[in-house]
């Protein structure tokens, strides 16, 4: 019995794990046809009302419209560059990760009435999945704080020692009762299944503290890896 319980734990432990990375093959797919598809074809629209809008002698109804034009395709292009970058953090690739949730934090401060506040030490000795994989860590938390925490107050923390990294996210929002995670997990919008999994694929732990109307904090402890040393 212990060794088939064992072993279903070890299925399910690889079909969480093949389910995420088929989830962000899927989202760098859908990220990627928005930014050269959609993308591109927004870009036109935009140029052509530009052009158009340049010629001489245009009436001024035919010149309201066509400036419209242009303020929507404005507007949608940024909307899908929001969407493309929510969906795949290229910011990681480029700049790492310690800047990618820096940023990450600016458009959340940008976007909603949250004071955010930010202890970020770097911790750009992750890579690729595992970046990835911490990235939405955080992106997870910050948006169930937006959805559900009514708080007016967010802190951000990244601290790194010889032994590990943690991550801190603590709001002043309305909190929730833990034991009600048991029994009705998706009440609370925490999204623990996914978050607990990338945690576990990392080899790191997760502590909740909450309670009704006291906030909440989150606490997630990865082990430290240096990466290796380039030649």
């Amino acid at each position: 019995m212990r060794a088939a319980e064992a072993q279903a734990l070890a299925a399910s432990k690889e079909f969480s794990r093949r389910l995420i990375s088929a989830q962000e093959q899927e989202r760098k797919r859908l990220a990627n046809e928005l930014h050269d598809s959609l993308g591109q074809n927004l870009s036109l629209i935009k140029n052509r009302a530009y052009l158009a809008l340049n010629r001489a002698e245009l009436a001024p109804e035919t010149a309201a419209h066509l400036q419209a034009i242009d303020e929507v395709a404005s507007a949608a292009i940024d909307e899908v560059r929001n969407l493309a970058r929510n969906l795949r953090p290229l910011h990681i690739d480029q700049f790492g990760l310690t800047d990618a949730i820096s940023n990450l934090l600016d458009r959340v401060a940008q976007s909603s009435d949250l004071r955010v506040e930010r202890r970020l030490q770097n911790v750009d000795l992750f890579r690729g999945e595992d970046a990835t994989h911490v990235y939405r860590m955080v992106q997870e938390t910050l948006n169930n704080v937006i959805k559900h925490a009514r708080a007016t107050r967010l802190l951000v923390a990244l601290e790194r020692d010889l032994r590990c990294v943690r991550i801190r996210v603590e709001d002043d929002g309305c909190g929730f009762e833990l034991k009600a995670l048991g029994r009705e997990p998706n009440r609370t919008g925490i999204g623990l299944n996914s978050l607990n999994e990338r945690v576990r694929m990392l080899g790191g732990s997760l502590t909740i503290q909450t309670a009704p109307g006291q906030g909440t904090r989150i606490q997630i402890e990865l082990p430290a890896v240096d990466p290796p040393a380039e030649a």
